[in-house]
């Protein structure tokens, strides 16, 4: 049977999953349009519920996803107006899925990948789409996890969610953590923690990334808090014969990690 009211249970319930808090209770959150719903099930992300508009389909992308949706997960047909009011895009494609989150711990984010550790930590950014650039990069770059402190966005947010790529489906990420008690055990274990900061004296360039490592990106406005800081082995920045002070922290993640890439393959 088709929904048509916008008052349904179901569709409350997606709404719902748009609110951080209810988002953590559950366990669960959205996942739009069809290339990042086959990138979830290509990850075996469990998927709970599955909602279309077929009005709304852009090209034959659907037609291909609807076909290799996991056994037994209910599908919903919405009408379009009420799909337009659970969509979190300004051109909604149509198909959107409700999904399990991963459980993660911020040990899982310190396995490693390809050679020693390299974790990213994350202190008080608050821009989802940086929050979900990091994830893309830390996962393209072979990081062996992003681990979030307080304050910082939701990596299930919709905004965020998208920013990834699909990256948030498979590499660990652990949020809401303690970053300075993290600090003390990764340190703790031999990994050596330093501060990604605008101005510095040691460039990226001239730090040993071939050795157990984290690195820290901050809030977009303040940096790393200074207890975080404190705790940090030291520091290091992109050097940037521009005229900008600064990139976002989503650049910047990418920048620091491809560098880290480079010395531990060429190091072979």
């Amino acid at each position: 049977m088709k929904i048509t009211s916008p008052r349904n249970e179901k569709v409350k319930y997606v709404q719902k999953l748009g609110r951080r808090r209810f988002r953590q209770r559950e366990g669960r959150f959205v996942i739009e349009g069809p290339r990042l719903i086959g990138e979830a099930i290509t990850s075996g992300l469990p998927l709970t519920s599955v909602f279309v508009a077929p009005e709304l389909f852009d090209g034959d992308a659907w037609r291909g996803l609807m076909a290799t949706l996991p056994a037994g997960v209910p599908t919903y047909e919405v009408a379009a107006g009420v799909f337009r009011q659970l969509a979190a895009t300004d051109a909604p494609q149509g198909i959107l899925a409700v999904a399990e989150m991963r459980s993660w711990t911020w040990e899982d984010c310190c396995r490693p990948v390809a050679g020693p550790p390299l974790v990213v930590l994350v202190d008080g950014l608050q821009d989802p789409g940086n929050v979900g650039t990091i994830i893309r990069a830390a996962e393209a770059l072979r990081a062996s996890g992003v681990i979030l402190g307080g304050g910082s966005a939701d990596p299930y947010n919709p905004k965020a969610v998208r920013a990834t790529m699909g990256a948030i489906f498979r590499l660990p990420v652990a949020h809401d953590a303690d970053l300075p008690a993290i600090v003390t055990l990764l340190r703790a274990r031999g990994i050596k923690v330093l501060v990604a900061a605008p101005r510095a004296e040691t460039a990226i360039y001239d730090v040993d990334w071939r050795v157990p490592a984290a690195v820290v990106f901050g809030n977009e406005g303040v940096g790393v808090s200074p207890e975080v800081a404190s705790l940090a082995d030291g520091v290091a920045s992109i050097p940037m014969p521009g005229r900008a002070e600064s990139l976002n922290a989503g650049m910047a993640a990418g920048i620091v990690l491809y560098e880290a890439l480079r010395q531990r393959s060429t190091s072979r």
